[in-house]
């Protein structure tokens, strides 16, 4: 899935480069204290450095990294977007887009984390990482649609009342699987579906067959 290096944790490698260039500016009580993973202390620092200085892109993004470890995605959200706004240095934004698409990746909204990798990534088209999560939370978005959809698929059979020749058709079914003649029972019900929309209210009956045939199918 995410690999936590990525995902589950602000990539300190990022953050390094950054301290050791912006240190004169940022809160050293609060760089102690992320550096001894003090997020707390971390967080409340770089908050009361940002009262003095709150046009700091700089402080924004470590207050923004400081939150991620605590698990506060919505909040580091916030600060990564302040420091894509505020910033004009490129490495600095590229990272602020990358750890805003991963703040917004852990609150599950992954098509805003989407738009943020590719901003990422047209700063910097060699990001690997950056490349990585994109995919990642392009098919967590293709899987939820896929499950919004199925949702709404059961939520539409369980208001299908079958018909009399629907329940007819089905106990046909029956017989013909409890014969083991799985195909033709599929071939029945799917007949049966073109001619009576309430025969989908055994979709997941049909489906269950069908997988049954497969297996059949695949078996020397």
């Amino acid at each position: 899935m995410i690999r936590s290096a990525m995902i589950g944790a602000v990539i300190l490698i990022l953050l390094a480069p950054l301290f050791a260039e912006e240190a004169r500016e940022l809160s050293e009580a609060g760089l102690s204290a992320f550096q001894q993973e003090d997020w707390p202390g971390a967080v409340q620092a770089f908050e009361k450095a940002l009262e003095r200085d709150p046009a700091d892109p700089a402080l924004h993004f470590a207050l923004g990294a400081a939150r991620y470890r605590q698990e506060d995605f919505e909040g580091a959200g916030k600060a990564f977007q302040q420091a894509v706004q505020l910033g004009a240095e490129p490495r600095l934004r590229e990272g602020a887009w990358y750890n805003l698409g991963n703040a917004l990746y852990r609150q599950e909204q992954f098509e805003q984390a989407i738009e943020a990798y590719k901003e990422a990534l047209r700063i910097d088209p060699a990001d690997r990482d950056a490349k990585h999560n994109l995919e990642m939370a392009r098919a967590r978005l293709e899987q939820n649609e896929q499950d919004q959809e199925q949702d709404q698929n059961d939520d539409q059979n369980q208001q299908l009342e079958p018909s009399a020749f629907a329940r007819q058709l089905k106990g046909q079914a029956d017989l013909l699987v409890s014969q083991r003649f799985y195909r033709q029972a599929v071939e029945l019900m799917e007949k049966g579906l073109r001619s009576d929309e309430t025969v989908g209210a055994y979709n997941d009956y049909i489906e269950r067959l069908r997988g049954v045939v497969t297996i059949e199918e695949e078996t020397p």
